[in-house]
């Protein structure tokens, strides 16, 4: 299993979710440790960016990642409309 990193954005972008979103976006990491490329959650690697991918957390949330032999860096999550939007 790969470590997971945690970046400041994510953990601002974190402390403003709602608790059940929270709790489905601690489901989905654990997934991601196990297997970052798994095919059990919804996940693509993004257009336009060698290393960034996009997992679904649920119908209106994503979370982006990248990953690196040893490690999963989590970079944000936001709702669907903005995450494209910002910066990772």
């Amino acid at each position: 299993m790969r470590k997971i990193i945690v970046t400041q954005r994510f953990e601002k972008d974190f402390k403003k979710l709602q608790e059940i979103i929270k709790n489905k976006t601690e489901v989905v990491v654990q997934l991601l440790k196990k297997d970052p490329r798994t095919k059990a959650i919804d996940l693509k690697k993004l257009k336009g960016f060698k290393k960034f991918w996009r997992v679904k957390v649920d119908r209106n949330y994503r979370l982006i990642y990248t990953i690196t032999p040893d490690a999963i860096e989590l970079r944000r999550i936001k709702h669907r409309q903005g995450i494209y939007k910002s910066s990772f």
